[in-house]
C-alpha cells in the first residue's frame, strides 16, 4: 500500500524461500503473482551470486501480467571484483575519476570529499577517527584514503600522488600508527613523493608512531619535515591552529 514498508529478514543459509517471495508479491499486489515472485527470487539470487551490497528496483510496474523494472540500481562489493572481472568493463570504469582508478589498481580505500584537508592513514578505523578529529577542530576533510597495513614506500608515494593531483588540497594530513607498517617506509614514500610529484613540504602535517618510528622521524626531519607523535596536536595544526 501507499507509504507502507515491508521488511523481511532472510537467513543467508536457507536463502529467500518461496514463502518470502509470495509474501512480497501479496504485499505489493494484494495477491500472489507467480511472475513477481519469480522476479523477487531472481533479484535475491543476483545479490548473492554477484556479491552485491545493494540491488534496488524503483519504480516497478506491471504491464499486462508481467512485472517490469523501469529503473534499477546495483552496488557491487569492490572486494569481490577479482571474482567478476568488473574492473575490465568499460561501463564500470568510465565513470571513475583518474584517482579512483589509481586507488583501485593499488588497492587503496579512497573516497573524495568536499573539504580542503586530505587525510591519509593506515587502517579504516584510524582514518575515520582522523576525519572526525579534523571536523571536531573545525576543518573539512578533502578525502578518505586508507593505504592499508604494511604499506610500502611505493604505496605511500602513489597515495600522495593521487590526492595531490586529483584533489589539490590545502593540507595533507598523514596519520600513521605503525604495526606491520614500518615508519621508515612511510617516511621514504613521503620524501619520494615530494621529489617525484613536486608537492610543497609546507602542505604536510605528519603524525608518525609505532614500528621504527625513530628511523622514520629521522628521515623526515632530515628533509625538513616536522613530525608529531600526538594525534590531537597534529589535527589542531592541520586545521590551522596550534
Amino acid at each position: 500500500g501507499g507509504g507502507e514498508i515491508l521488511k523481511i529478514d532472510v537467513d543467508p543459509i536457507g536463502g529467500l524461500s518461496n514463502f518470502h517471495a509470495s509474501t512480497i508479491s501479496k504485499f505489493l499486489l494484494k495477491h500472489i503473482d507467480e511472475n513477481l515472485a519469480t522476479l523477487v527470487k531472481n533479484l535475491y539470487k543476483m545479490v548473492v551470486n554477484e556479491d552485491l551490497l545493494l540491488a534496488e528496483i524503483n519504480p516497478l510496474t506491471i504491464v499486462g501480467d508481467k512485472p517490469i523494472a523501469l529503473d534499477s540500481k546495483v552496488i557491487v562489493d569492490d572486494n569481490s571484483s577479482y571474482r567478476h572481472d568488473l574492473t575490465n568493463l568499460y561501463e564500470y570504469r568510465r565513470h571513475l575519476t583518474w584517482g579512483e582508478k589509481q586507488a583501485r589498481e593499488y588497492g587503496f580505500a579512497y573516497v573524495p570529499l568536499k573539504g580542503d584537508i586530505a587525510v591519509i592513514g593506515n587502517g579504516a578505523g584510524l582514518v575515520m577517527a582522523t576525519l572526525d578529529l579534523v571536523k571536531y577542530y573545525g576543518g573539512e576533510p578533502a578525502c578518505f584514503l586508507d593505504v592499508g597495513g604494511g604499506a610500502s614506500s611505493e604505496r605511500i608515494t602513489k597515495a600522495l600522488e593521487v590526492v595531490y593531483r586529483e584533489i589539490k588540497p590545502r593540507k595533507i594530513f598523514i596519520n600513521i600508527f605503525a604495526g606491520i607498517t614500518r615508519c621508515d617506509e612511510v617516511a621514504t614514500g613521503i620524501v619520494e613523493a615530494v621529489s617525484k610529484v613536486d608537492i610543497p613540504k609546507d602542505m604536510f602535517v605528519i603524525r608518525l608512531t609505532g614500528t621504527l618510528e625513530d628511523v622514520g622521524e629521522k628521515i623526515l626531519r632530515g628533509e625538513g619535515f616536522k613530525v608529531y607523535k600526538d594525534m590531537d596536536e597534529a589535527a589542531k595544526k592541520v586545521v590551522g591552529g596550534g
